[in-house]
């Protein structure tokens, strides 16, 4: 019984990786060659900088007693929002000092109650 590895019988099944390959790369540059035909300017400025991040609408939250969070109103994303802003900010959350840096900290006994806030007067 020889176990040896053989050569492929056809040239095809030799080049079948290598072709696969190539398909598979000129398929993923379908988007930036359309972009190049269409849209030249965005594409050499993309070249260099990436899009700017989405902005979606917010909804200000007031889980602590002397700070607010915000909330996106469309989707789970926070995006390019102002900080701090949160998919779903724990209730009675505390900050631990009086910037943003310092963070934040659950409170002594946690409710474990998320998202459940209403707007700030």
């Amino acid at each position: 019984m020889n176990l040896a590895p053989t050569r492929p019988r056809s040239g095809v099944v030799a080049w079948l990786p290598v072709l696969l390959t190539l398909a598979w790369g000129l398929h993923s540059l379908r988007d930036p060659w359309y972009q190049l035909r269409t849209q030249p300017q965005t594409f050499a400025h993309r070249l260099l900088w990436p899009a700017p991040a989405p902005t979606v609408p917010t909804l200000p939250l007031k889980p602590g007693k002397n700070f607010v969070v915000r909330v996106p109103q469309v989707g789970i994303q926070c995006w390019n929002a102002p900080l701090p802003c949160a998919t779903c900010p724990e209730i009675e959350v505390e900050m631990r000092g009086p910037t943003l840096t310092q963070g934040f900290r659950p409170p002594p006994v946690p409710s474990g109650l998320m998202c459940c806030l209403e707007a700030p007067e």
